[in-house]
C-alpha cells in the first residue's frame, strides 16, 4: 500500500480519512522516512534537471 511512504513525520498529505482508518487498523509506518536514503540521490537529479533547463533555452 503506498499510504507507508506518506504517512511519516514532518508531511502533510490530503487523503481521506477512510484511506487513513484502513491504514491504521491494517498498515505499518516505518522506523525511518523511506525517502532518507534517496534524498542525495534525488538532490542530484534535480540539480542535473536545472542544468539541462539552462542550457536548452539558450
Amino acid at each position: 500500500m503506498y499510504v507507508s511512504e506518506l504517512v511519516v513525520p514532518g508531511t502533510v498529505n490530503t487523503m481521506p480519512a477512510s484511506t487513513l482508518d484502513a491504514f491504521a487498523d491494517h498498515g505499518h509506518v516505518p522506523a525511518a522516512a523511506p525517502v532518507a536514503d534517496t534524498y542525495a540521490s534525488a538532490t542530484a537529479h534535480f540539480e542535473e534537471l536545472g542544468r539541462t533547463a539552462s542550457t536548452s533555452r539558450t
